[in-house]
């Protein structure tokens, strides 16, 4: 019913503009004619139902179009219809708008992103722009605009009326070959089509140039279809574009349907492979239909920058683009918690050149050969937008004062018995239930959700009832020592916590739980809780046959660092291994709360100096009176780090 609302407002909306568009004409009936067809063209895109109930609409609107009748600029045409138009569709539901991924774009990143696709295209007038999903066509809406303000002064020079509206006809037929939109919502259509023709008829209007039959067979002046852009391929879409822009819809693929999800895949597309976003296939689908030189110029979610997830569309932009640029952004759409840059690319389908330039904002961050470069480089570009020198300078230092457990391997590579090994703890649920599978007997952690055994695949009709495995530990002397079926454990813990001591008992015979091996636990770790408190890292000590819930990942050090566990813990809670995660990992995000597995190991935290003087001893005086030095920056860039880390 809510959408059946905005079907009528929208036509209530070319009701009203027809009465305030002939509300000055003497001769009414010629031209109150042309108006209803073009107008009415639009039902196309609806069900034959909704039309005859759009049909005894009467005006709901109330809007004031004679404010914007009184003005004939087109660029104030333009920002208050794209007002109107997003007021109306600001009443669909939420549940509607998340399934399209429908948010509207601020007219000045619009502007840009039109503004820079010239610019990358070198100016030419005559390219073919094409909107993918156009939602109510407030992108092809502007490049129409500019249309209109490029040959407004070739108009002045015509006096003879049939000359103007010959002009016209010629202008209109050339738009609508060079000009395309998409989209796979009919009311997005629906809104395009009576945007575009508002557009239209306010530019005839405000060069007076009268309305006739053949001038309003060909508008709206752009190429709409109610299509699925990602359905598209180069032998069944004839259009063609040159330059592909907009703000495509960012869904996560877990909020796409399965048959959605399929249809995807069926068409081959590379991004589709893991967790991705639908913006990550409109970005893979327009680089396939550009031809070469062609350029995409849309707002995206930043995370594809960064998550390793993303890594596939990031190997496509590098493969097929001769330049990228991007543009930080923020605060693009209200009630959105997602950070976005503007991303840019201009098509190499030349196998032979194999140069790429990557501009991040106005600067080159690299520029040559693409084998010399990996999709690492896109990582580095959304911190760098606050204080690019300061943080490489700080980066710099930290990354040549310490190692990480990755670079520590590799120097030890050859020498397992000092490898450093990291692991989660014992895979259960928060509370320690596990339950049974009542055909082979294996156990599993405990899911209120139907489920079915990991071991035989035997489907569950109605879950076994929850066996806890986890238990208090009243006082240490209730313990059954030397009990082969029970073990310390240590569910969870703060971050205040430096030195953890066992809170429960955890009993370890039963079979299908992977408790891990239980050598790992034998030597004394560093443990790392999976969120962290304020950016920081939560480490503290962790004694020998502790075993960790799965939330805890444990650090096993090697004999080679056991006598220095507690200085690297130290390191480990520092504002300068904060700064790094904060820089390198949660890319400046306030929200960025977790530490995932892969990027622990790539945080540099074990000095340099004990693999350059591996038998140091902690009691030496040299190392303690150097160690609380190798924590401070140079104090010129502590504020800095202190002032990102609290924002």
């Amino acid at each position: 019913m809510e959408e059946v609302k905005l079907w009528r407002n929208l036509w209530s909306l070319s009701v009203e503009f027809i009465q305030f568009y002939l509300a000055d004409e003497q001769d009414l009936e010629p031209e109150k004619s042309i108006l209803e067809e073009i107008f009415h063209r639009t039902f196309i895109y609806g069900e034959d139902h909704l039309r005859e109930e759009i049909n005894e609409t009467k005006i709901t609107t109330k809007l004031n179009l004679g404010v914007i009748f009184r003005k004939t600029s087109v660029d104030y045409h333009y920002s208050s219809l794209v007002e109107i138009f997003s007021e109306i569709f600001s009443k669909r539901s939420s549940p509607q708008k998340s399934q399209l991924g429908q948010e509207f774009t601020p007219i000045p990143i619009i502007e840009e992103i039109v503004a820079k696709c010239m610019e990358l295209s070198n100016d030419n007038l005559d390219k073919r722009w094409l909107d993918a999903g156009c939602g109510a066509g407030f992108f092809i809406g502007r490049v129409l605009i500019n249309e209109f303000k490029n040959i407004h002064l070739k108009f002045t020079t015509i006096t003879n009326v049939e000359e103007q509206q010959a002009e016209v006809i010629n202008l209109f037929k050339d738009l609508r070959s060079r000009l395309g939109a998409l989209d796979i919502d009919p009311l997005s259509i629906f809104a395009t089509s009576i945007f575009l023709n508002i557009l239209s008829l306010l530019f005839l209007r405000s060069l007076k140039i009268p309305l006739t039959k053949k001038i309003g067979s060909l508008l709206p002046p752009v190429d709409i279809k109610w299509q699925n852009f990602l359905g598209l391929t180069t032998d069944t879409y004839d259009f063609n574009p040159d330059i592909i822009l907009g703000n495509p819809p960012y869904i996560f693929y877990r909020d796409i349907s399965k048959s959605a999800l399929q249809e995807l895949r069926s068409h081959g597309f590379k991004a589709t492979k893991g967790q991705f976003d639908l913006s990550d296939v409109f970005i893979e689908q327009s680089l396939k239909i550009l031809p070469q030189g062609g350029v995409i110029g849309v707002i995206i979610p930043e995370i594809l920058l960064v998550l390793d997830s993303r890594d596939t569309i990031r190997k496509e932009i590098i493969t097929h683009s001769e330049f990228v640029k991007i543009l930080p952004v923020s605060d693009a759409f209200h009630h959105v918690s997602v950070e976005n840059i503007l991303l840019f690319a201009r098509k190499n389908q030349n196998h032979t050149n194999t140069t790429i330039q990557i501009e991040f904002q106005n600067e080159i961050m690299f520029s040559g050969n693409k084998s010399q470069i990996g999709t690492a480089l896109f990582s580095m570009l959304a911190p760098q937008k606050n204080q690019p020198n300061s943080v490489a300078t700080i980066i710099s230092w930290i990354n040549d004062q310490f190692l990480s457990i990755n670079e520590w391997n590799v120097i030890h590579s050859d020498d397992l018995e000092n490898q450093i090994h990291v692991f989660r703890g014992v895979e259960l649920s928060k509370r320690g239930e596990i339950m049974q599978c009542p055909s082979c007997k294996v156990w599993m952690p405990f899911s209120t959700k139907l489920a079915q055994c990991k071991s035989c695949n035997i489907k569950f009709h109605q879950n076994p009832p929850p066996h806890i495995i986890i238990h208090p530990m009243e006082t240490q002397e209730k313990m059954i020592k030397n009990d082969q079926n029970q073990g310390l454990f240590m569910q969870n813990f703060t971050h205040s916590e430096t030195s953890l001591t066992p809170d429960a008992i955890i009993q370890l015979n039963h079979p299908g739980i992977n408790y891990k091996s239980l050598n790992l636990y034998e030597l004394p770790r560093i443990g790392i809780r999976q969120l962290l408190h304020h950016h920081k890292i939560c480490a503290a000590y962790l004694p020998s046959k502790v075993l960790t819930s799965q939330s805890v990942y444990n650090i096993r050090l090697p004999s080679l660092l056991q006598p220095h566990i507690h200085q690297l813990i130290e390191v480990l809670r520092s504002e300068t291994s904060a700064y790094y995660l904060f820089v390198h990992f949660s890319h400046g995000k306030k929200l960025f709360q977790r530490i995932l597995l892969n990027k622990l190991k790539q945080i540099p935290f074990i000095p340099k100096l004990l693999t350059e003087t591996p038998d140091i001893d902690t009691s030496d005086v040299k190392f303690i009176r150097n160690f609380p030095k190798l924590l401070d920056l140079p104090k010129k860039y502590k504020k800095i780090i202190l002032s990102q880390l609290n924002q």
